[in-house]
């Protein structure tokens, strides 16, 4: 985030938090949704060919770097599948995200079958780095939630 921690809410800190950001609302702390697996399969669904800001091969391997992110971390496995019946996480696309949320980047819900929602018409780079976002929206699959 490059904003150097001072203990007060300056400019930098107001300017970070007025951006777009994950559509997912702080929650208190309740039990967590456990994954009671070691492999979890993933797919993408609907991919808007032409429609969104980058190619489904890249945007594969953005998927596949980030899940490689948290395996680095976490005792899980992160496998590709295309039969969306086999898949614990589904990625989808929708454009209508930010009605919903008023947040409008990407949703994801937790698991164990979960879903991120990226919105098609965010070009979310802006805001985040795609692998950033991924990531994040992957926490929330993982059933890490935001807390209040």
């Amino acid at each position: 985030m490059n904003i150097t921690p001072k203990g007060i809410i300056n400019l930098p800190t107001l300017a970070r938090m007025s951006l777009k950001r994950c559509g997912n609302l702080d929650k208190p702390i309740n039990e967590p949704n456990i994954w009671e697996k070691t492999s979890i399969n993933w797919a993408i669904i609907n991919y808007p060919i032409n429609e969104f800001p980058i190619s489904l091969e890249q945007l594969r391997n953005l998927i596949k770097q980030a899940f490689n992110a948290w395996e680095i971390v976490i005792a899980l496995e992160f496998m590709e599948v295309e039969n969306i019946n086999n898949a614990n996480i589904l990625f989808s696309f929708d454009d209508n995200i930010e009605s919903k949320t008023g947040l409008g980047i990407a949703i994801g819900t937790s698991g164990p079958l979960s879903n991120i929602w990226l919105n098609k018409n965010q070009n979310w780079s802006i805001f985040q780095t795609q692998e950033e976002t991924l990531i994040h929206e992957m926490g929330h699959s993982l059933s890490l939630e935001h807390i209040a």
